[in-house]
């Protein structure tokens, strides 16, 4: 018998990403909201659910596809200090929702820095174990 999560319960992650309220460029992975303030390169950029647009996966099995979301390209971020980029966190006031890896590129104080559209993937469980 195979195994099936309903969208419903899907988008209910999803969701939770959905109520990020910042976009941050950061130079390390912060392990807290403390670490997002003292890793971040870029401003903290405003968000809001206008940011992100759920739909269909089209990653996984023909019969295993899941959901995901979209995140919104946010352009012209502008750095606050100099630094390596390496993450991209999505964060709400004390709380670090969603962390993501990306290109890693040095950054100097005033340098702006767009960060390109990119979608987070939940599929459908294909294995109990």
């Amino acid at each position: 018998m195979g195994m099936r999560a309903t969208t419903a319960v899907l988008d209910g992650m999803l969701d939770i990403i959905k109520t990020a309220k910042s976009i941050n460029v950061c130079s390390c992975y912060p392990s807290s909201f403390a670490g997002v303030s003292a890793y971040r390169i870029g401003r903290s950029t405003a968000m809001t659910t206008a940011s992100f647009t759920k739909a269909d996966s089209s990653v996984g099995a023909a019969n295993y596809k899941g959901r995901k979301i979209t995140v919104t390209q946010f352009a012209g971020v502008v750095c606050s200090c100099s630094g390596s980029a390496k993450h991209v966190v999505l964060a709400t006031t004390l709380i670090t929702k969603y962390v993501t890896t990306c290109v890693t590129k040095a950054l100097t104080t005033s340098d702006t820095v767009t960060v390109p559209s990119w979608a987070i993937h939940i599929l459908q469980p294909t294995s109990s174990t």
